[in-house]
């Protein structure tokens, strides 16, 4: 995916500010192949969430360094069958749908997930 970074919010206790919102930051290997700081554009009042599969596309060295050197905690999340099913319609009656990786099609679905 081409995605550095969406922001989305959740209902979470204990989050900053009102305790039932937390920002979320949706991590696409995007965010750390292209080399952009996501960290200090969001910063330490955010929770950062991506799937295994965003993990695992990460191989060169500087993209590696960058997520070995990430400044906070990423959260490896599942993503429910109820948002691939939704992501995959609505890809389907875009035409996108023959042309997305899983994974590209995972990363929306944890955000929609997140909302």
């Amino acid at each position: 995916g081409e995605a550095e970074g969406a922001e989305k919010s959740e209902s979470a206790p204990g989050a900053g500010g009102d305790p039932l919102l937390q920002k979320i930051v949706v991590l696409d290997a995007g965010a750390f192949i292209s080399g952009s700081n996501i960290a200090s554009r969001f910063g330490a009042g955010y929770k950062y969430v991506t799937i295994k599969e965003v993990i695992d596309e990460i191989k060169d060295e500087r993209s590696k360094r960058m997520l070995d050197t990430f400044p906070f905690q990423i959260h490896i999340t599942e993503v429910s069958k109820d948002a691939m099913s939704f992501v995959g319609q609505f890809a389907k009656l875009t035409g996108d749908l023959y042309f997305l990786s899983h994974t590209d099609l995972k990363v929306p679905a944890l955000s929609y997930q997140m909302e």
